[in-house]
């Protein structure tokens, strides 16, 4: 993504949250497989301009961002009380 190409995963586990709609998405079979990137190909426009999505989407995920999110739920954990 970050390197404006097109980006084919799954929906599991929490790709789908990276992803956003920038990704393409198929299910983790030869045939799911084989038709996303049939249809990948075959759409140079969605492709193109997912591809320059992309940089824009990665570039939100940082490593201050995501330090920031761990200290906001370790102070909500700390406040909750058993």
């Amino acid at each position: 993504m970050a390197c404006g190409t097109a980006v084919l995963t799954t929906k599991r586990l929490a790709l789908p949250e990276v992803g956003g709609d920038v990704a393409f998405y198929a299910e983790p079979t030869r045939s799911s497989l084989v038709e996303a990137i049939r249809g990948i190909l075959l759409d140079s426009r969605t492709r193109t301009e997912r591809g320059l999505d992309g940089p824009a989407r990665a570039a939100t995920f940082t490593w201050e961002r995501s330090a920031a999110d761990h200290v906001r739920a370790f102070e909500s954990a700390r406040r909750v009380r058993p």
